[in-house]
């Protein structure tokens, strides 16, 4: 019986936001159609209880007391590797010299998936140096490049002489969607949507969760029948603090709900039912969120960080700002909230885009090509 061909993901850490990440997916997509698929990771609390992803693959830890020795451990582990074996990895992590060791020893292929580089860059014409020199070899010797974004498949252009380059952006399953819908229809859900702002995601300073609390303080005296919800967990207790005193300041407390976070179909149920979503935030690549959202609405706010642009068209699919922008973001949540039909727009033309260009089924076909090419030459 010959050999299955494998696939490697190896990632610094792999844990529960494994979901929100391309190559998750991807990895997932090759072991439904027979590939064999190995994980090497570093260990640590986020996924110490972590045996198995997707039921039956074993996700192999690398332990160590300190990170930077655990790092070259796991490097180490993908020097074992040779030919009818991919590695596909994030060029962000230190790690990715053991790939390119490994090629220059034994020939290994591997892969790079460039996530929004636009947004990793470097200000000054001394980090743009430092970025060339750490990540250049990186990228001039991988097999194959899978670029998020128009920035990033640019900037890839920069640096490579031999690699293959994809655009492939953070997709989700179409066929997923469809069934999540039609198992909504037999259940009779067709909710209305409620004059609710939701927030999903971390609690953490620059996602600017204050400016959105801020926005809707001084909107809630015009708008008494709106509710702001924000779901997730704080990073710090600081933080959390911060927003408990600037909602107690804000006069409208009772309107501001924290609940815990949601993934998966009950994130999915949860979008379907509000009216606006909000994600003000800097330092995002191309949020899984957006994505989620632009598929089962509501109308979105967004700060503009990483492939925002890109991936959602301001003024057309919803209304972008730069991020810390309070005056901004007021203006966009009062625009959308005093007008229902514009909100029913954005959703529709926001879902439409997405189905265009952001579902797995318009790229997986030419990714299968590619990775069976590697193993074959």
């Amino acid at each position: 019986m010959p050999q299955k061909p494998t696939l490697t993901y190896a990632i610094q850490y792999f844990d529960q936001t494994g979901p929100m990440r391309a190559p998750y997916l991807i990895c997932k997509a090759f072991l439904e159609l027979g590939w064999q698929v190995d994980i090497q990771t570093m260990a640590g609390p986020d996924n110490a209880d972590m045996t198995l992803a997707w039921e039956q693959v074993p996700v192999h830890k690398i332990s160590g007391s300190q990170r930077q020795w655990t790092l070259v451990k796991l490097a180490a582990s993908l020097l074992r590797k040779r030919r009818q074996h991919i590695v596909l990895s994030f060029i962000w992590d230190w790690h990715c010299y053991g790939l390119l060791l490994a090629k220059w020893l034994f020939g290994s292929p591997y892969a790079l998936a460039l996530d929004t580089y636009a947004h990793r860059s470097g200000a000054t014409p001394r980090q743009r140096l430092h970025e060339a020199l750490r990540y250049g070899p990186l990228l001039r010797n991988a097999d194959l490049i899978l670029a998020e974004c128009p920035d990033a498949y640019e900037a890839a252009q920069h640096y490579t002489r031999k690699p293959v380059v994809v655009q492939v952006p953070f997709c989700l399953w179409r066929r997923e969607l469809t069934a999540v819908e039609a198992k909504w229809a037999a259940a009779g859900f067709q909710p209305q949507r409620e004059k609710v702002i939701l927030y999903a995601g971390r609690l953490v300073e620059r996602k600017h969760v204050h400016d959105l609390i801020a926005a809707f303080a001084h909107l809630s005296a015009e708008f008494p029948e709106w509710v702001l919800e924000i779901r997730g967990l704080p990073a710090s207790e600081a933080y959390k603090q911060q927003l408990d005193a600037l909602i107690a300041q804000s006069g409208c407390a009772q309107r501001v709900r924290f609940l815990p976070g949601l993934s998966g179909e009950a994130l999915y149920r949860r979008y379907r039912e509000i009216a606006i979503f909000a994600l003000p935030s800097e330092g995002e690549g191309m949020p899984t969120t957006i994505t989620e959202a632009m598929y089962f609405g509501g109308a979105i706010v967004a700060g503009i960080s990483g492939a925002l642009r890109h991936q959602l068209e301001d003024g057309r699919c919803g209304c972008l700002h730069e991020a810390g922008d309070l005056a901004a973001l007021t203006g966009h949540l009062q625009t959308l909230m005093a007008s229902e039909p514009l909100r029913e727009t954005y959703i529709a033309r926001a879902r439409e885009r997405m189905l265009s260009l952001f579902v797995w089924e318009q790229y997986f076909p030419e990714l299968e090509t590619q990775f069976r090419q590697l193993l074959k030459s």
